[in-house]
């Protein structure tokens, strides 16, 4: 299947019964767990443009239904204040029903905390230094 949203050209496919949707910023999968896969790619800045293209893509995946999400940050992202703020706010608990955030360098964890604590996401949102902690 291939779409086009903000002008992105983004391919999706399914092996296994997941099925993955790669754009510009990031690869979503919706696991056959139900557990939907964020891994950002690396890209110097994530936009507004790009958080709404990844939610849209998670609605897509199972409208109307909540599920679980591991964010995989293992890059150097900046996120602009507006990222942070549509990311953290009331709507986006209509699809998530809480983020596992991976990280491993300190910067990322530092612009992590910052969301955490000055953005307080409306869901249950935490840090894991690896997938099995989470």
């Amino acid at each position: 299947m291939l779409l086009n949203l903000f002008s992105e050209t983004i391919v999706a496919s399914n092996i296994f019964n997941s099925k993955t949707v790669s754009n510009f910023s990031s690869e979503i999968t919706l696991r056959s767990d139900g557990i939907i896969k964020i891994d950002f790619k690396e890209i110097e800045e994530l936009t507004l443009e790009h958080a709404k293209s990844i939610f849209n893509i998670i609605e897509s995946f199972s409208p109307g239904k909540r599920r679980l999400i591991l964010i995989n940050v293992l890059h150097f992202i900046n996120p602009t204040a507006q990222v942070r703020e549509f990311w953290a706010a009331k709507e986006r608990s209509e699809v998530s029903l809480a983020e596992a955030i991976l990280l491993n360098n300190v910067p990322m964890n530092l612009i992590v905390n910052f969301y955490l604590t000055v953005n307080k996401p409306s869901r249950p949102t935490k840090t894991f230094k690896n997938e099995q902690e989470a």
